[in-house]
């Protein structure tokens, strides 16, 4: 099957609405992949996607995957979107050395203090969101990614919310508790990104009820990731990585508006080197 200049290789995904695949440019040969997604949706995540990464694209954010196509598929009557496959994220590495994981953690804050500047919140941070590419950290997959101001750039104002956005394991404490997303909870959940690398998958969360909506705060499961994710048990965590333990805390004490101190972060992290 062919879309525009592309084709079709492997199915690598399946969602409720949509699959993912593997592909090719007909031309180049350069690897790519395919998001497909029902015409019918409610919300089209596919469309939101390809118009937050031209956003930031032309407001010369890198580190994001360019948007190679997007329109509607005819031959399978759904849109479509067409980006740069990457084989490698970091989910997938080998656990790596205190000094490769410090550049790691630097070039994901740094990606994000990008992003920010330019009012977006990815509000989906985890390893399988940061792919390597070319010995450089790229940030994938912002159907979920969302603005933080209103459309006269004042930031949106605090509510109390029900449901996690993004991925329980990697929300950050604030969702855990119903706060609305902002700059400081993408921070946070690159703290778990850091235990990651330091830990593996670490401990595994309890079994989840057939009956119980996995998005809920109110969820066992999610009760639980909330408990191990209080600032307490993060520094008991770090206790062998100071960099950061020290940027745990920094993040944690910031208030929802607040615009985080990327510099110092990072700075933090370059006295491992």
């Amino acid at each position: 099957m062919k879309l525009a200049n592309y084709i079709f290789a492997e199915k690598i995904g399946q969602g409720a609405f949509g699959t993912v695949y593997k592909g090719h440019n007909a031309k180049t040969g350069e690897s790519v992949v395919i998001k497909t997604e029902n015409l019918d949706v409610a919300f089209s995540s596919i469309k939101h996607e390809s118009n937050i990464l031209n956003i930031l694209y032309s407001k010369h954010c890198r580190n994001i995957p360019p948007t190679y196509w997007y329109g509607v598929n005819s031959a399978l009557n759904q849109r479509a979107l067409v980006m740069p496959f990457y084989e490698e994220s970091l989910e997938n590495i080998t656990p790596p050395s205190r000094q490769i994981a410090s550049k790691i953690i630097q070039s994901a804050i740094s990606i994000l203090s990008h992003i920010h500047d330019k009012y977006v919140v990815h509000r989906d941070i985890k390893p399988a969101n940061f792919m390597i590419h070319q010995n450089e950290l790229i940030l994938i997959d912002f159907g979920l990614a969302s603005f933080y101001v209103d459309s006269d750039e004042r930031h949106i104002p605090p509510s109390k919310k029900q449901h996690i956005i993004g991925t329980p394991k990697y929300a950050s404490w604030n969702v855990h508790r119903g706060e609305e997303y902002s700059r400081r909870d993408d921070l946070m959940s690159v703290v778990y990104v850091g235990l990651f690398l330091l830990y593996g998958h670490g401990e595994s969360a309890p079994s989840e009820p057939s009956d119980f909506d996995k998005t809920s705060i109110f969820h066992p499961r999610n009760q639980w990731l909330m408990r191990q994710k209080n600032i307490g048990i993060i520094r008991d965590k770090t206790l062998d990585w100071k960099e950061l333990s020290d940027f745990a805390e920094m993040v944690y004490g910031l208030s929802f508006q607040e615009r985080p101190s990327y510099r110092d972060y990072i700075g933090k992290f370059r006295r491992e080197e």
